[in-house]
């Protein structure tokens, strides 16, 4: 689920390296250009060092919004091991189901 997540912000990350990349002077490419390098040279040793602050940006960003949505079901949907009197097993704190489980006891009482 949080990987699903993570793909599904991807264009955050996008949108964190246009901007870096917009701000970037041409100018650097081409002095690297003009010394001999080739454009794996220049991608190594001047993109990728102008990018790594986005990245590490967008990627803890991404990482704690994944984790966040993750969260809501690790929270309620962890099983018990409690079970009621009638041998039905509980689910974890604040789900559902126990509210009518709660529910079902008041009917009984009352009825």
């Amino acid at each position: 689920m949080a990987l699903t997540e993570a793909v599904a912000l991807a264009p955050i990350a996008f949108t964190f390296c246009v901007g870096a990349l917009r701000q970037a002077d041409a100018s650097l490419e081409s002095a690297v250009q003009v010394c001999g390098a080739g454009p794996v040279r220049i991608l190594r040793s001047v993109v990728v060092p102008m990018l790594r602050p986005p990245i590490v940006y967008s990627s803890v960003l991404i990482v704690s919004m994944s984790l966040e949505t993750l969260s809501v079901p690790l929270l309620y949907g962890q099983p018990s091991d409690a079970v009621d009197p009638d041998g039905v097993a509980v689910p974890g704190p604040g789900c559902v189901p126990r509210a009518s489980l709660q529910a079902k006891r008041i009917r009984q009482r009352w009825m």
